[in-house]
């Protein structure tokens, strides 16, 4: 027994200071005063293309997201009597001063894959170029769509110069949300950033009840931003006046068929 009392201990004491995201409720609504939710990290994701697949252009940025952390109990206060059931996640790209939300994703503060109540932690997404967002189909070309040749040189995750404001619940709904709204997922959300994805990333949080289909908040920007600052042109061998692939068909064409004849039909 004595063997196992120390890792038991250092477990014990690694939930225990476990830093969770407060609420405060008042006579018209709740604030929700968040800590330790923060852009973890960006990467680039690397694209294999060309002649050989020797080439190496990029494919887009792959963003690691951690999201606030709510004991159980404060999670049920806000399902009981404000209805919220979920983070709502916006992404925006800013380059020149315009803003243009690439998407907003939502992910449930219960996690169903648990007993107990908790709110999930960490989420993925991705901005890919326009070459490889509308589908899998297109991350597989050998050639990328759209000629495109785009290399990141680099990608930073840099402060915003501003902490977590207080979100505020309860006080003014947002209104129904009837767009299109992507679910978190085991595999990244992938989220078109056009041709170019120079510039600047912000990334805002609000909450959510899927049931209702219902922003509960404003959005509140997170205190980091991402920075694709260094976006280059280069060779693809073998790709030269390279287009699209034409779809294959999905069904099979069975008049393309022949079938030899049994014994019986004879």
């Amino acid at each position: 027994m004595k063997k196992n009392f120390f890792p038991m201990l250092a477990l014990v004491l690694m939930v225990s200071c476990k830093d969770y995201s407060t609420i405060l409720v008042e006579k018209n609504g709740a604030n929700i005063t968040i800590v330790n939710a923060e852009i973890d990290s960006a990467q680039v994701i690397r694209w294999k293309v060309g002649s050989l697949f020797k080439y190496t252009v990029s494919k887009g940025v792959l963003v690691k997201l951690e999201l606030p952390q709510l004991r159980a109990e404060d999670i049920q206060t806000l399902m009981d009597n404000y209805e919220i059931d979920s983070w709502i996640v916006r992404v925006s790209k800013d380059f020149s001063g315009r803003r243009h939300v690439l998407g907003e994703i939502f992910m449930p503060l219960q996690s169903s894959a648990l007993s107990r109540m908790s709110s999930n932690s960490a989420a993925f997404f991705a901005v890919y170029y326009s070459a490889a967002a509308p589908s899998p189909r297109f991350e597989n070309f050998q050639c990328p769509a759209f000629n495109h040749r785009k290399l990141i040189g680099d990608v930073d995750i840099e402060d915003n110069g501003i902490g977590w404001q207080t979100l505020a619940v309860g006080h003014n709904e947002q209104g129904s949300r009837e767009s299109q709204l992507q679910q978190f997922s085991l595999d990244p959300i992938t989220l078109n950033g056009g041709s170019s994805l120079f510039g600047t990333y912000i990334v805002e949080l609000a909450t959510f009840s899927h049931r209702t289909r219902t922003q509960k908040s404003s959005y509140i920007e997170y205190p980091q931003k991402v920075v694709v600052s260094e976006e280059n042109e280069v060779t693809v061998g073998g790709c030269e006046n390279s287009d699209i692939p034409a779809k294959q068909p999905d069904k099979l064409d069975m008049k393309s068929f022949k079938f030899k004849k049994s014994a019986s039909d004879n």
